[in-house]
């Protein structure tokens, strides 16, 4: 168990790493970049995601390698928020700390696609609400989010919350992707193939 977790973390380190070392080579604002990264983790700890039992960082970690690796985004907010996008329904973290903390636009990127429920109607309403919003790129950050969350969906052991997600994803994220972006549309068929090939167990 021990092992698993230093894995984990030396994993997390080495993304982290890329993430920084690629915004620095495009002349990125990086202190901001590591300063989300750093945030993040103190503020969510060594708290754990219920779907996988994996840290909870892994996941910020991994949206904002989406944002700044496979998307090649240019801007340091968004790369930011990708870090820290799902703080405030997670921890005690509130938009107006992050506004402070960071800037009003990256406090705005979050609240934009933040729900109070896993209901499909929650869901078409914030996406109508993205396709609405003037700043496009809030878009990418909740797409980021919900492409690793179905990636990582073939760990989870709980059979009717993964069907219900990849189901919810097909009917309203899938078009929303092939809308908004080429890649992460691509990213979602071939997650969702992943997981109906997978066997059961």
């Amino acid at each position: 168990m021990q092992a698993s977790v230093n894995n984990e973390k030396i994993m997390n380190s080495l993304i982290v790493e890329a993430i920084l070392a690629k915004s620095e080579s495009r002349g990125l604002n990086v202190e901001l970049i590591e300063s989300a990264y750093q945030f993040a983790e103190e503020a969510i700890g060594n708290r754990l995601r219920s779907s996988d039992g994996t840290r909870f960082i892994g996941h910020f970690i991994r949206v904002a390698a989406i944002l700044a690796l496979e998307l090649e985004i240019t801007n340091s907010e968004v790369i930011a928020a990708g870090f820290l996008h799902a703080l405030v329904a997670h921890t005690d973290v509130t938009y107006q700390t992050l506004e402070e903390k960071f800037s009003k636009r990256i406090a705005n990127l979050i609240k934009l696609w933040t729900i109070l429920s896993e209901e499909d109607q929650e869901h078409a309403a914030l996406i109508k609400s993205l396709q609405e919003s003037p700043d496009r790129l809030a878009a990418l950050v909740k797409l980021s989010d919900r492409l690793d969350n179905i990636r990582r969906l073939r760990f989870a052991d709980r059979p009717g919350k993964r069907e219900h997600y990849i189901r919810q994803t097909e009917s309203l994220y899938l078009p929303f992707a092939k809308r908004t972006n080429e890649y992460l549309y691509r990213g979602f068929l071939r997650a969702l193939e992943r997981l109906k090939s997978q066997k059961p167990g």
